[in-house]
């Protein structure tokens, strides 16, 4: 296992559920596991016709990422968080999002 990166995202939809699984064929055996919290509502400008802007509100995510070989569990998102330096607080409040 190995951590890969914390970020932000704006899914197209909302995300039902609070885990996925990305499948990286390239990386035979391993694959991208993401934990998604922390859901807000930010304002972004989106370009209209010609010159207009128009600020709408966009549902945001920040995820963590980890590379592995099967489905992490708690104890391994737990131990892979510690190791990046995260708070045991932190650790709680992306763990509690399934």
């Amino acid at each position: 296992m190995e951590f890969l990166k914390e970020s932000s995202v704006a899914p197209a939809n909302v995300l039902e559920s609070k885990r996925e699984k990305l499948e990286l064929p390239s990386l035979q055996g391993a694959d991208e596991y993401r934990i998604y919290h922390n859901e807000r509502t930010e304002k972004r400008e989106v370009q209209g016709e010609g010159d207009e802007v128009t600020e709408v509100d966009v549902t945001v995510y920040d995820y963590v990422s980890m590379l592995s070989d099967h489905e992490p569990t708690d104890d391994d998102w737990r131990e892979v968080l510690t190791t990046e330096g995260y708070s045991k607080t932190s650790i709680t409040n992306i763990l509690k999002n399934k």
